[in-house]
């Protein structure tokens, strides 16, 4: 059923917020403000904030107008494991190596605070995490307010360890997207003020509003060494912030009661607003993450009572996947190929066998960086080939005319699951596509329950995961929620890359699988080969037929059976869905992308030559079975013969 969503994980727990945030300069108990911890703290403090705080000039605070709560914390890079902390309203300061060189601008840092509350990871050295939960504390606006994101709906936006959502270079538009509490975005932006994005940083891959970009590179009055001057109030501009994670997004925020429209945006070590209303000096502000992190850390807030502190690892969250290239064979004929990661394992299992029994004379180098990346590249033809596991539309075909679509194997996408105690989940159309659109969000759920008699199913909010890279699992996945789902269909729709409704981003298979690993009570999609290789759980679905069916080579078979009727002249085919009454429903083929006409004899004749042989060979046919893929059915094999002879060098025919 449809029912207002827990904030939970994502968006809320409010209670705990108002409890925990009450403080002003983080003084405990009343007392009075404490000292600072260490002179070079105060050095720090005083370079910005003590003209501020006498009231010599009027500008936002870059720290606070005092210094707060002093801690050792775990640190294990630094002398004895620990390391001298204070904390302030916007910030905490730290030094890390106190026999490190004092007039190094770097002796003082501050902590990652906004990677640690939107990932829920706390780092207690270089390599080294305590594992929480996402701070469900709103980033901006009054305590309590519920109409600003999260830190932790701000994962659905920004890198961290555990996600990764890099944005194209923008620079020179305006600001096109806002976001709710939840971390959903719009691209609504009428009545709002045209902010323009000014610089772009490749190192995180992120856009800068120029509100913000120029904050950061302001200058004024500063006091150093006890002398007033005018100098950048930062410098380098990034060593108050650290560089953008999140991209700038229009918001709603209630400040002072009142409902405001706030410009924010994430960086690594700060946050930053922009309200076109606030006067001169604090239109750009800092927001309270010092307050917020120590409440989160120390107090509880933002996150489920009786949440335990799991032991700390020495290992960071899972990496985005290294996509490392696949360089097979010695011979003088180099074919260049990139894209999908889903087939990876075959045709690295198939170029070895190519290469060693077949034909010496080739070799492979293929770059699995994903079906959108792949369709990139061989639009702009700097590849031989490149793999998809979506086809492409019609647009795409228009902007690469002459390109063909050669079906390789078919595979299965499954929805894999953490749930503490519980090994087996089945579910159905309507709850997958009311699961992602954050309608159905706890595990015990009703319509959960019904589909699972006798099964313990817990009171915890759902964490959903999803790719964040272009990828044609997602457009399959897609595919499938838009098939069954007329809501989905109109509100998100598919393709290899979607806005989500809700949920934490994760790169690749492995992204993926890592994130719901670590992450109790989540949920995510992979394909069922990366599925079963790494031992992950996943769940039963309920197929159109009504049939609850399990993901298999055979349900797969019959899905691709029950669209063979239907498949086009060009191959380019949706099979999610199917009607066949034993066919797991999310199913599809991923394709090897080339162009008819080849300008290059020998190497179009020997991937021509490759293609035929992988998907006629009865030994690469093997091959793919035995790691879970489908080979192209004796039934299609015509009409893949027929794209095959479509080949040509020159206007003449590479294979007869």
């Amino acid at each position: 059923m449809r029912r207002t969503r827990r904030n939970g994980l994502i968006c809320g727990l409010l209670s705990l917020y108002l409890a925990g945030t009450a403080l002003i300069g983080l003084r405990p108990g009343g007392a009075a403000a404490a000292d600072f911890a260490d002179p070079a703290f105060r050095g720090v403090w005083e370079r910005t904030d003590k003209l501020v705080a006498d009231g010599t000039i009027k500008r936002t605070f870059f720290w606070g107008p005092t210094p707060g709560e002093v801690r050792r914390e775990e640190f294990a890079d630094s002398p004895g494991g620990t390391r001298t902390v204070q904390y302030f309203d916007k910030s905490r300061m730290e030094i890390s190596n106190p026999n490190g060189d004092k007039n190094s601008p770097w002796y003082v840092t501050n902590g990652l605070l906004t990677v640690e509350l939107i990932s829920g990871r706390i780092q207690v050295g270089r390599n080294k995490y305590q594992d929480s939960v996402p701070a469900a504390i709103n980033m901006t606006g009054d305590p309590g307010d519920t109409k600003a994101p999260t830190y932790a709906a701000f994962a659905s936006v920004s890198n961290t360890p555990r996600t990764d959502h890099r944005q194209p270079d923008r620079t020179g538009q305006t600001v096109q997207y806002t976001i709710d509490s939840r971390g959903r975005v719009f691209s609504e932006t009428t009545g709002l003020p045209p902010v323009r994005l000014v610089k772009y940083v490749p190192e995180t891959g992120h856009n800068i509003a120029e509100p913000f970009w120029n904050f950061l590179n302001s200058t004024g009055p500063v006091v150093e060494g006890g002398q007033q001057k005018t100098d950048r109030l930062i410098d380098p501009w990034f060593y108050a912030s650290g560089y953008p994670i999140s991209d700038p997004y229009w918001t709603k925020a209630t400040i002072n009661g009142k409902i405001t429209d706030v410009l924010i945006q994430a960086y690594e070590r700060r946050v930053l607003t922009y309200v076109p209303t606030n006067p001169e000096g604090f239109k750009v502000e800092m927001g309270n993450i010092g307050q917020h992190y120590f409440d989160w850390r120390y107090k509880g807030a933002g996150r489920p009572k009786n949440t335990p502190t799991p032991a700390p690892t020495d290992t960071p969250a899972p990496p985005a996947p290294t996509n490392t290239p696949i360089r097979v064979g010695g011979g003088r004929v180099t074919l260049n190929g990139a894209g999908a990661t889903f087939p990876a394992p075959i045709y690295t299992r198939w170029f070895q066998y190519y290469t060693q029994n077949v034909d010496g004379n080739v070799s492979f180098n293929y770059q699995p960086i994903g079906s959108g990346a792949g369709i990139s590249q061989i639009t702009a033809r700097t590849v031989d080939f490149a793999g998809s596991d979506a086809p492409l539309s019609d647009a795409q075909l228009n902007a690469a005319p002459g390109l063909l679509h050669v079906p390789t194997v078919a595979g299965a996408i499954v929805l894999i699951f953490n749930v503490p105690g519980v090994s087996s989940v089945v579910l159905d159309a309507d709850t997958v596509s009311k699961i992602y659109l954050g309608d159905v969000d706890n595990w015990n759920d009703i319509e959960i329950r019904n589909l699972n008699p006798g099964v313990n199913l817990p009171n915890q909010d759902i964490v959903v995961v999803h790719r964040s890279d272009g990828s044609g699992t997602t457009y399959h996945f897609t595919d499938y929620l838009s098939e069954v789902s007329p809501v989905w269909r109109q509100q998100v729709g598919k393709g290899t890359s979607v806005n989500w409704p809700v949920g934490l981003g994760a790169r690749g298979n492995a992204g993926v699988a890592g994130l719901v690993r670590q992450t109790p009570y989540s949920i995510g999609y992979v394909e069922l080969a990366y599925a079963k290789q790494n031992s992950l759980t996943y769940a039963r679905l309920k197929n159109r037929a009504g049939n609850v069916v399990d993901a298999t080579l055979d349900s797969t078979a019959a899905a691709v059976n029950g669209a063979i009727p239907r498949i086009p002249d060009d191959l380019r085919v949706s099979i999610v869905n199917s009607p066949d009454p034993n066919a797991w429903p999310i199913a599809g083929f991923t394709y090897i992308l080339l162009y008819r006409e080849q300008t290059d004899e020998d190497k179009g004749r020997a991937l021509a030559n490759f293609l035929w042989w992988a998907t006629h060979d009865q030994n690469a046919a093997t091959q793919a079975r035995d790691l879970l893929y489908l080979p192209i059915p004796p039934s299609l094999l015509p009409r893949v013969e027929a794209r095959l002879r479509l080949i040509t060098y020159n206007g003449r025919q590479i294979i007869p």
